[in-house]
């Protein structure tokens, strides 16, 4: 084989190469994405005034708020330590102001009128329920979602957000 026909050997190689590389880059690139990114959102439950709550802490998180998307459950555990019957406060706290108005949140207790409000509305304390008897306990199912009719504007965010339980 001569210098020359290995020149154009070599040429050629280098070529096919260049175009094989070049096809397993354009295989494994991944397209973008339509989907907007899910909010996240954790939220946190604390008793004060003669209560307890079980968990004291995380009651619920979920990284796939969106638009339409199923509710995120749980529960949190209250129990009057007191002697007496008590009327059930709360509130919703968080520092984030995004979710206010697009945030819906349930909570529902022992056969209650659920109590159905946005997380801004929730920034107020508002009556949970009948009144808790002295020395029970009273489960406090929550829900949160994100209504399909919601706007924009929360996608690919965090929220932390904490349930407070007052006597």
């Amino acid at each position: 084989m001569t210098s020359r026909s290995r020149a154009w050997i070599n040429r050629a190689g280098f070529t096919l190469g260049l175009v094989l590389a070049g096809g397993a880059v354009a295989a494994g690139h991944v397209p973008a994405g339509e989907r907007p990114l899910d909010a996240r959102l954790t939220v946190t439950a604390s008793a004060t005034g003669g209560l307890a709550a079980v968990p004291e802490g995380r009651v619920l998180g979920t990284h796939r708020l969106a638009p339409g998307a199923a509710p995120a459950r749980g529960a949190v555990l209250l129990s009057n330590q007191t002697s007496g019957a008590v009327t059930v406060l709360v509130r919703a706290g968080a520092k984030e102001g995004w979710f206010d108005d697009s945030l819906l949140m349930e909570l529902r207790v022992r056969g209650g009128r659920p109590l159905r409000a946005t997380l801004g509305e929730l920034r107020r304390w508002r009556r949970l329920g009948p009144a808790l008897p002295p020395h029970r306990q009273d489960r406090v199912a929550v829900r949160v979602w994100v209504p399909a009719s919601a706007g924009g504007g929360h996608e690919g965010r965090r929220a932390d957000v904490t349930l407070e339980f007052l006597r």
